[in-house]
């Protein structure tokens, strides 16, 4: 299975020569990783495990429900970084739910 973080990696199509992991079938993971007391590093270790869900299934993002305190800030942090390194494609707050962001993938 490819990693999430080497996506950029291409694996072309035997077919069409499309490269494989820019390919969606449109669904979004939602995913709650900050109501069940964890710490930041099971959550950011749930939102590894949920990028990489994501990419195995073909998913377009996923949802992750981080609420409103220090997860929210450290995903937040995360997801920055993840899209400097080109290993997502975007991320936003949803809309006025300020608990949840919106990571899209392909």
């Amino acid at each position: 299975m490819t990693e999430f973080r080497d996506r950029h990696v291409c694996c072309p199509c035997l077919k069409c020569d499309d490269d494989l992991l820019r390919q969606s079938d449109g669904s979004i993971i939602t995913r709650d990783i900050a109501h069940h007391q964890e710490t930041l590093e099971q959550a950011l270790d749930k939102m590894d495990d949920v990028l990489q869900q994501a990419w195995a299934g073909y998913a377009r993002g996923i949802r992750l429900i981080v609420g409103g305190g220090r997860i929210r800030e450290a995903v937040l942090s995360q997801c920055r970084y993840y899209h400097d390194q080109d290993y997502i494609e975007s991320y936003a707050v949803e809309g006025a739910n300020q608990g949840a962001i919106l990571v899209y993938l392909r």
